[in-house]
């Protein structure tokens, strides 16, 4: 996606990787294998009311390229 100038990020790491709960309940990422891999494919698309149509249809088209095969 960044190679086709559209911008992502993993925001939804899984609970076991997030510090407070490594902390208070010794949860380690490593014992939720399967929530740890969906949160690191999981990514966050561009989403503002800033956005233009163009800037919507690139988004779309990006994914679709990315999607495709």
């Amino acid at each position: 996606m960044t190679d086709l100038n559209v911008g992502v990020g993993v925001h939804y790491l899984s609970l076991a990787e997030q510090p407070l709960y490594q902390d208070r309940f010794g949860w380690r990422p490593a014992d939720y294998p399967h929530a740890m891999r969906i949160g690191r494919q999981t990514v966050s698309l561009p989403l503002s009311p800033k956005l233009t149509d163009d800037d919507v249809e690139d988004v779309v088209a990006a994914v679709t390229r990315v999607t495709s095969g």
